[in-house]
């Protein structure tokens, strides 16, 4: 296999556009509102809460979206092909094997997460794998984590109760997890 190219400036300036449109767009959406429709009561509970919770104490606001991001991911899958022979916990993966990484099954391990299925705001560390890792990590991490922190403080700050009116409608993919529509109620503080 030969060694990669490195990009050219039009191939560097076509993947910042993609990040920032694309890929950040979809965290912002995916997060806030599949919020509200895509877990069970005692979570929709904690949801609801959250706005109280982070109005009274700010500081909470950074591990409340990394447990957001960490508990819905924004992206199901992604596909990757061994470039040697390796094993992953049990399982032999051979050079060419095509692996793919479930990213809500990895934010969920047990290993790594105490009561990985319960929605805690406060869960520190939380060493989540949504944004990727490695080389593989996204470059508009930062940029996402600083996009939704704006958000939400500009949200709570104008609006005292956030209600579903209507049932979402989901985004058919299968890479994005996320939503096309969902209708809301904001009450104005």
């Amino acid at each position: 296999m030969s060694p990669p190219t490195p990009m050219t400036r039009e191939e560097l300036i076509e993947l910042a556009a993609l990040d920032a449109l694309g890929l950040l767009d979809e965290y912002e959406s995916a997060l806030f509102t599949r919020s509200f429709h895509h877990a069970p009561a005692a979570v929709q509970k904690e949801i609801k809460d959250l706005q109280a919770a982070v109005t009274a104490d700010p500081s909470l606001l950074p591990t409340a979206i990394e447990e957001m991001v960490r508990y819905w991911p924004p992206i199901h899958h992604f596909r990757r092909t061994a470039m040697r022979d390796v094993r992953i916990g049990d399982q032999e993966v051979k050079e060419g094997d095509k692996v793919l990484m479930w990213y809500p099954a990895a934010n969920r391990d047990e290993e790594m997460f105490s009561n990985p299925d319960v929605f805690d705001i406060r869960r520190d560390p939380n060493e989540h794998l949504s944004f990727g890792i490695g080389e593989h990590f996204c470059l508009g991490a930062s940029l996402a984590r600083l996009e939704l922190q704006i958000m939400f403080e500009e949200l709570f700050a104008k609006v005292s109760k956030i209600e579903p009116v209507a049932p979402p409608r989901r985004l058919r993919s299968n890479l994005i997890n996320g939503i096309k529509e969902m209708r809301v109620r904001l009450t104005p503080r």
